[in-house]
């Protein structure tokens, strides 16, 4: 029950302001919010036009600490490890420069990689290995194609999506040194970030030891 609406497959298109002779599916692209945030969007804008000098000068900051802390215990994760970005770009962009990266330096991604990430790696002018496997690969084939292509004298960052955007795929991210496994292949790398659907998948991000996740979508 969210609000008043009971959630079930059959009437969850009521959370959402869709035209009902719309089967819309491309959430990833322009993703429609739910009726209950449209409702706290539009509070907080009535506060805002009300008042716009207090709103954003008189606590803002420390209601956006505020909001983190909720996001970061949903997530699991360490709230002063957390952080809120605009977008998937710009966190990417943080995570580059937070590790150095420069021009020419080798990142892993994988054939089913959210593009804005791609796209990222590539304005930075970073040299982009892909692991590739199919739709449908199992657990096994995922893990072994991203052992493959990495080079630990060369890979300095892997990036794995744990639902991928563009394909659907969940990802075995436990079964990657990502988190902690003893692969040798990943030995002496810098962590690897892990980009997660939570809406999608229970995952307590505490309990997986990279250090960077660039993207958070509902």
């Amino acid at each position: 029950m969210i609000q008043g609406i009971e959630v079930s497959w059959d009437r969850v298109t009521e959370l959402f302001p869709l035209d009902p002779d719309v089967a819309y599916l491309n959430h990833g692209a322009f993703g429609v919010c739910p009726q209950p945030v449209r409702r706290a969007q539009q509070r907080l804008r009535d506060e805002m036009e009300a008042n716009p000098m207090a709103f954003f000068t008189r606590g803002l900051y420390d209601r956006l600490a505020h909001t983190r802390r909720h996001v970061a215990t949903f997530l699991g994760a360490d709230p002063d490890g957390s952080a809120m970005v605009p977008n998937a770009s710009a966190a990417t962009q943080i995570v580059f420069n937070t590790l150095g990266l420069v021009a020419g330096d080798e990142v892993l991604l994988t054939t089913h990689t959210y593009g804005a990430v791609r796209l990222a790696a590539g304005r930075a002018g970073l040299r982009i290995v892909d692991a590739h496997f199919p739709v449908g690969a199992t657990d096994d084939e995922v893990v072994s194609a991203i052992a493959a292509a990495v080079d630990p004298g060369r890979t300095r960052l892997a990036i794995v999506d744990h639902v991928t955007s563009p394909t659907a795929m969940v990802l075995p991210v436990w079964e990657i040194d990502i988190c902690g496994a003893d692969a040798p292949w990943m030995t002496g790398l810098p962590r690897s970030s892990v980009s997660m659907v939570r809406g999608l998948s229970p995952i307590a991000s505490r309990s997986c030891d990279a250090s960077v996740r660039p993207k958070v979508r509902r």
